[in-house]
């Protein structure tokens, strides 16, 4: 029996000595399986909140603009009315990009952090796959962590993807992204 309190030191440095579980971390393939069932999930959230955005901003084209750049055109030049066209539909389809944009951002920015900081601690892939994101001393990560990690992800692939290729090569199985918000990805733990 040990006579220290083991409770103020991170799980994993206590390996073998019985007093915490030891902490497993989850490798390359398991988190990336995880990750393509989040991808998933988020295609059909994004669609669907896409589809609702391409609904409302499509009706802000002026029919009755189209109509008259339309008629005003030779029928018989295809790359006049082309331009016709565009021209009226040009802002209303930035602005339709621009919205997208955002609320894919948001949408996926809130799916990662608010699961992952959530009491699951994880996204449902993860879940499925038996996964738990923690901070590095094995509790719960804050909003603020979990937010850190899901921006570090876009860093991790700016860099050909590099960045989650770490999991495979580091101790702790951290991709860089990990490591920017001080968290680790972890077997569930069996109580």
């Amino acid at each position: 029996m040990n006579s220290y309190d083991t409770s103020l030191y991170p799980q994993d440095s206590f390996q073998g000595s019985g007093s915490q579980s030891e902490m497993e971390y989850a490798g390359f393939w398991r988190r990336f399986v995880a990750f393509f069932i989040d991808s998933i999930i988020l295609g059909v959230i994004l669609g669907a909140v896409n589809y609702v955005i391409g609904m409302f901003l499509g009706s802000t084209i002026d029919q009755a603009a189209m109509t008259n750049a339309l008629m005003a055109q030779n029928p018989q030049d295809p790359e006049a009315m082309y331009n016709a066209m565009m021209t009226v539909m040009a802002g209303p389809m930035v602005d339709m990009l621009f919205v997208t944009s955002i609320a894919s951002f948001l949408v996926y920015w809130l799916y990662f952090a608010g699961f992952e900081s959530s009491n699951l601690q994880a996204t449902p892939g993860k879940s499925v796959m038996g996964i738990i994101v923690t901070d590095v001393d094995g509790d719960q990560a804050s909003f603020g962590s979990t937010t850190g990690r899901a921006l570090g992800k876009y860093l991790s692939s700016l860099i050909l993807y590099i960045g989650f290729l770490m999991i495979a090569f580091t101790k702790k199985k951290q991709g860089l992204h990990d490591k920017i918000a001080s968290t680790l990805v972890i077997r569930k733990p069996r109580y």
